[in-house]
């Protein structure tokens, strides 16, 4: 029997001399002591404090005498191990894997998961968003930073235009997610992780801030800020003239600027950023220049007949000069100089003349049309609808001429019956002066003041002695101008039987106008004086003065009237009217018609002082 292999053979020079045999028993308990002593070795690796109670050989020589092999054995006791620690591992990565296939498959959100404090486990994705509504989540829009830079400008970029403060559909979104999106062990791990420490999400992603959005408010605000500071631009309001004090350059660190957005949004600081700029030295104000370019004198509003309503009234603007000199001196270039202004108001606003425009009809008067044919009736009407809707403003003045334009066939007037150098004759535009002499009437009555009017040659029957106007193309003319306070506007029209002017405005004070008149015989005719008697809205007389002297022809022809067509228009009245009684000369002036004369005497027997006769118009038209 050899005691060694080949591969263990001694080399020369060893001691090879025989060892002595051993017994079966020697070597049955040699092995059992080698195999006690690779137990405890394997059961004590690693323990720097475990000594086995009997030592293994450890030289050849040892081994050999105990019949041990050179050879060592393998261990079996550290793979005994390993495989327990690979099952171990096994089982729990099955058991994580079936966790998360079953956690991922519920419908309600992981247990311990919240979001913004409250707590959103073992919720559905709707209950989940009724509960974040109801703690007020959504309201969270102050979440916001503010930015105030030089000039009055400003910019506010909030925490969820900026996309870092999430909607409480996506933090919901987000919540479920978790534990449910992953793969299985993923959403195991996850479900672990909820169930032994929670899981709080965060309301905010960094990783979304909108740098875009950011710089493109910046560089808005740094733009308008160059813009109002290099060209020192002037705003007035109510209370102050303000004014940048003369910047040449303005620059703006608009990264900067970017950089402390994107930080307070990160760092939910939301508050107001003071941002300065960097300017340079400029120049002196004029102030003299500057208050001859705001300063001004009130502006009353006045009616607009394009919008049909009240312009816009202009409030006086004043200012101390000395005060703004001072104020400019104390103030640092690229400040913004803020100059106390007095501001007077106008006597009439916009808004008070809309509330007060063509409330009050302020004077009228309407004239019968009996015994008109149907041509003078149609030029009536046609005068009547020129001066419709007619708007004055106060101070403006009004033309009859100007209104109708020249009467011609050609915009619609027809022959009829009109007073032409002390005749009767048939003429185009024949009956206009009706229009006129309702429209005088009006108008005194509103008292409003009359620049231009003329009486006919003959007496004529609408209007009483004194209160009719002619007129005639190019002249004479009718014309009177708003001097009240507010606009006036006229309304026209022939309506059943009888042509009306209402003369539309404000009454301010409540006086109204009396028109009284007194006649006096002359050669050939009569005169009439009239007058203007004003009161109060007690009724207490506050004025009466004369108004006009009119001096009128008798004459015995009629006006020649065109045959009546078949049908004529206005079928109420008589084919062939009566005419009044010719005044047979008096021996004593005719008594008032009107209301009762003023105290002073009004009914002379003789003029005092005679009357000159007025001209006679070359064609006028009655």
């Amino acid at each position: 029997m050899k005691l060694f292999s080949e591969k263990r053979r001694p080399s020369r020079g060893q001691d090879t001399k025989e060892l002595p045999r051993l017994t079966p028993e020697a070597i049955a308990k040699a092995e059992q002591s080698a195999r006690e002593a690779r137990s405890r070795a394997s059961s004590g690796r690693g323990g720097a404090h475990a000594a086995p109670s009997h030592a293994a050989p450890r030289t050849a020589s040892a081994r050999a005498a105990v019949g041990v092999s050179a050879e060592p054995r393998p261990r079996r006791g550290g793979r005994m191990a390993l495989l327990v620690v690979v099952i171990v591992l096994a089982v729990l990565c099955l058991a994580c894997a079936g966790l998360g296939i079953w956690a991922g498959g519920g419908e309600t959100i992981l247990p311990g998961v919240s979001a913004g404090g409250v707590n959103l486990g073992g919720l559905t994705p709707g209950q989940a968003i009724e509960k974040l509504n109801a703690a007020g989540w959504n309201s969270e829009d102050d979440a916001a930073v503010h930015v105030s830079l030089p000039a009055d400008v400003s910019f506010t970029v909030t925490a969820r235009e900026a996309g870092v403060q999430l909607d409480v559909a996506d933090v919901v979104v987000k919540a479920y997610a978790y534990g449910h999106d992953g793969g299985a062990f993923k959403n195991g791990f996850h479900y672990l992780r909820c169930l032994i420490a929670g899981r709080e999400l965060s309301l905010y992603d960094a990783d979304a801030l909108d740098r875009e959005l950011i710089a493109s408010k910046v560089s808005a605000a740094a733009r308008e800020v160059v813009s109002a500071m290099m060209s020192e631009s002037l705003t007035v309001d109510e209370e102050y003239i303000s004014i940048v004090k003369g910047a040449d350059g303005v620059s703006v660190d608009e990264q900067k600027l970017c950089n402390e957005v994107a930080d307070a949004l990160l760092a939910h600081n939301y508050t107001t950023i003071d941002c300065g700029v960097d300017v340079e030295t400029g120049t002196n104000l004029d102030i003299r220049k500057l208050y001859d370019t705001v300063a001004c004198e009130p502006e009353n509003a006045v009616y607009d007949p394009e919008t049909e309503a009240a312009t816009e009234h202009v409030n006086g603007i004043d200012f101390d000069m000395d005060e703004a000199k001072r104020l400019w001196e104390e103030a640092d270039y690229g400040d913004v100089v803020r100059i106390p202004i007095i501001v007077t108001e106008p006597e009439i606003t916009t808004e008070k003349l809309n509330s007060m425009l063509f409330a009050d009809c302020l004077g009228q008067k309407s004239t019968s049309l009996a015994g008109s044919s149907s041509n003078r009736i149609n030029n009536v009407r046609r005068a009547a609808a020129a001066i419709n809707g007619i708007v004055l403003n106060p101070g403006d003045s009004f033309s009859y001429n100007t209104a109708l334009g020249q009467r011609t066939t050609a915009s619609g007037y027809l022959p009829a019956g009109a007073y032409s150098g002390g005749e009767v004759v048939q003429e185009v535009g024949g009956g206009i002066c009706q229009v006129s002499s309702t429209l005088y009437y009006s108008a005194l009555l509103a008292n409003l003041k009359i620049t231009d009017r003329l009486c006919h040659y003959f007496g004529v029957s609408y209007v009483p002695p004194g209160l009719d106007a002619t007129v005639s193309w190019p002249s004479p003319d009718f014309r009177f101008v708003n001097n009240r306070d507010y606009p006036i506007r006229i309304e026209a029209a022939v309506e059943n039987g009888s042509v009306y002017v209402k003369l539309w405005g404000t009454d301010v004070d409540g006086s109204y106008v009396q028109m009284t008149y007194s006649t006096y015989e002359t050669e050939g005719g009569f005169g009439a004086i009239t007058y203007r008697n004003v009161y109060s809205a007690a009724g207490a007389l506050l004025s009466s003065n004369v108004e006009s002297r009119s001096l009128y022809h008798y004459h015995e022809q009629k006006p020649e009237e065109p045959e009546e067509p078949e049908e004529p228009e206005e079928p109420t009245e008589p084919t062939e009217p009566t005419e009044p009684t010719e005044p047979t000369e008096p021996t004593e002036p005719t008594e008032p018609t009107e209301p009762t004369e003023p105290t002073e005497p009004t009914e002379p027997t003789e003029p005092t002082e005679p009357v000159a006769p007025q001209p006679e118009p070359t064609e006028p038209a009655v």
